[in-house]
């Protein structure tokens, strides 16, 4: 057998062994790219994560034009004690429908931070550009019909806070902001609220977020800490 035979005959069976690996490498990246989508998805509502929002946040916040909006599910408990924690799964699961169908909406992400908490990142920097959208998911979300089975119902309810990004904001920090003027809108029955200084001391000691984010001065604009 010549050389070149035999070279020919090597380099043949070498392709045909790389060729037999190719189905588990491609199994195996799909798998990559499965757990990596989950390790990033909330599992009930296919929404953004609380880990994807704060990755998020953490690129873009700090260039003052990413906003929050922080948005509590009105009523939960309630559906929850009357019905089951199933009917509040279907009812968390429509809320997620809704907010995730806002057409034009400056609103990169959608994510659910955790029970009834959700979260929508507006690429805004202006409190009454981030407003609008605020009113715009409140009214979508507002008055929903959604069953909960066995021929029960109920109406959606929200309550939405909203925190105004600014330049070298930290992510906690901004998704207290949004959470404090959440509680502002829940206790006033709901709406829209945007963050002020009066409503980050109506909530002093939320768990979720850390005390120095909580009082970290924030420059705003003009230089002014706020």
């Amino acid at each position: 057998m010549s050389i070149t035979r035999v070279l020919l005959t090597n380099l043949g069976a070498m392709l045909l062994g790389a060729l037999a690996l190719v189905p588990g490498i491609i199994s195996m990246h799909r798998r990559l790219v499965y757990w990596r989508s989950a390790a990033l998805t909330d599992p009930l509502t296919e929404l953004a994560n609380r880990r994807a929002i704060l990755r998020y946040l953490r690129r873009h916040a700090p260039d003052g034009r990413t906003s929050v909006i922080m948005l509590d599910v009105d009523g939960l408990k309630k559906v929850n004690t009357e019905y089951g924690h199933g009917a509040g799964d279907d009812l968390l699961r429509a809320l997620a429908q809704r907010i995730s169908e806002l057409g034009a909406l400056p609103v990169p992400l959608v994510g659910r931070l955790g029970g009834d908490e959700f979260v929508l990142i507006v690429d805004a920097d202006t409190a009454d550009d981030v407003r609008t959208v605020a009113e715009a998911v409140h009214a979508k979300v507002t008055g929903t019909r959604v069953s909960l089975g066995y021929g029960r119902w109920t109406d959606l309810r929200a309550s939405l806070g909203v925190a105004v990004g600014v330049t070298g904001v930290q992510p906690r920090l901004l998704l207290h902001q949004a959470d404090a003027a959440m509680y502002r809108s829940k206790a006033a029955g709901g709406g829209v609220h945007v963050h002020d200084r009066a409503a980050a001391l109506a909530v002093p000691n939320r768990p979720r977020v850390r005390q120095r984010d909580r009082h970290t001065p924030v420059s705003e604009p003009n230089g002014v800490a706020r």
